[in-house]
């Protein structure tokens, strides 16, 4: 017990590497407790390593994480991340899962809810809950934009703002995402994707090649090409786009000054 408020006190006090050492710390002294203690009883799994060491990384808005809790940004953007959560106050987890749940990264969520951090069980299935019915309300908002983009790719075709070649790849692409998001659930990067071929779209009836007739063929350089090259969610974090409204306050500023 004098170990776990000593552990608390430091977490209350450091930065988060010193945070999760002192967590590892702790349960690695737990675990050797525990094999003394007649009535203990072993865990059938053991807990994954860069779950544990990574955790504190849920707590940085719009860092994408793959299947082996590994982010997926550059170091030194990491790094900013980092530094820019440790300068605000202490977020808690729960603060975590508002920001990530607002912006529909339900990856995210599901991550923070698997943590051994939530001593209210009752809160704990309450968010549970809660998690199920924001993910049908992000991908019922999804398919309406999908719909809604897609709406717009065929009327600017039909009146020759746009080359049916690339008419046909944004509609392909559009059809690529809504069969993607029956399955994913991270709706912040699907979002991500859906403005860029929102604004692929813009860009390719701007310009002036798209007035050439279907018999002297397709503009060199078609936008399909830029499409085909979208940046992956992981630079989210460092454009800004996820971390920022558009007042420049943080979705955790925003939570805090409620």
């Amino acid at each position: 017990m004098f170990l776990q408020n000593s552990t608390n006190e430091t977490n209350r006090k450091n930065s988060p590497l010193v945070r999760i050492a002192s967590r590892i710390c702790y349960e690695s002294v737990e675990r050797i407790r525990s094999l003394f203690d007649g009535k203990g009883k072993f865990p059938i799994t053991d807990v994954e390593v860069r779950q544990l060491l990574n955790a504190e990384l849920l707590k940085v808005p719009g860092l994408e994480m793959d299947d082996q809790w590994r982010p997926q940004v550059e170091p030194l953007t990491l790094y900013r991340d980092l530094m820019d959560v440790f300068d605000r106050p202490e977020t808690t987890w729960e603060q975590a899962y508002d920001v990530h749940s607002l912006y529909g990264d339900h990856q995210a969520t599901g991550r923070l809810l698997e943590l051994e951090e939530w001593p209210d069980k009752s809160r704990l299935d309450e968010l549970k809950l809660r998690r199920i019915e924001s993910i049908n309300k992000h991908r019922q908002a999804v398919e309406h934009e999908i719909e809604d983009v897609g709406r717009n790719v065929a009327h600017r075709a039909t009146s020759g703002e746009l080359l049916p070649t690339d008419a046909a790849h944004f509609k392909h692409k559009l059809e690529r995402i809504l069969k993607d998001i029956g399955r994913g659930v991270n709706f912040n990067a699907v979002r991500w994707q859906i403005d860029q071929i929102r604004s692929a779209v813009n860009r390719c009836c701007q310009r002036p090649e798209n007035v050439l007739t279907k018999s002297e063929g397709s503009p060199q350089g078609s936008l399909t090409e830029t499409v085909d090259s979208l940046p992956t969610r992981a630079s989210l974090s460092s454009s800004g786009v996820f971390p920022h409204s558009e007042s420049g306050l943080s979705v955790i500023d925003m939570l805090s000054e409620r």
